[in-house]
């Protein structure tokens, strides 16, 4: 068979386009997360991350503005709503950070012991391998760092000192 006979380059392009068949199809796996994967821990980390950092953060910078206007109205009603508004994001935020301490805590602790133990292996001179080393099955479980909570002022402090 000679090396350039149209059927060797039609299995040659067979095989790259299953190649990235394949790469697509993997890709969508770890998208949808689903129950039971090896993606699934990878997913759900990544989607409470984008809680702590995306969703707060933008429900922070909507109630912003909308504080001092419902207590500037000279309603009763309204004031009330503030002071609800700005307990209820509160205690979101609260929970949100309780839960990534819950989350986020053992696996820090794992990775700092982790990196310990591998900086003591390079004092001593031993033979380290590379840093990170993902095999298939170890990329569903590659580390999700957790999500910083927005520093941002959107409170009140008329609200906060309960007047």
């Amino acid at each position: 068979m000679c090396a350039n006979s149209p059927s060797l380059v039609r299995s040659v392009r067979a095989f790259r386009s299953k190649t990235a068949k394949s790469r697509r199809k993997q890709a969508v796996k770890k998208a949808a997360g689903r129950k039971g994967t090896i993606f699934e821990e990878t997913y759900l980390l990544s989607s409470l991350r984008k809680a702590v950092e995306g969703k707060l953060a933008e429900l922070q910078a909507e109630a912003a503005p909308l504080l001092p206007v419902l207590l500037s109205v000279r309603g009763m009603a309204q004031k009330t709503a503030a002071g609800a508004l700005q307990t209820r994001i509160g205690e979101l935020e609260a929970f949100l950070a309780n839960k990534a301490d819950a989350v986020w805590g053992p696996r820090e602790e794992r990775w700092k012991t982790e990196e310990s133990e591998r900086q003591e292996r390079m004092d001593r001179g031993e033979e380290v391998g590379p840093k990170v080393v993902w095999s298939e099955v170890e990329e569903g479980r590659r580390r999700v760092e957790r999500g910083l909570l927005s520093k941002g002022k959107w409170r009140v402090g008329v609200l906060e000192r309960g007047e």
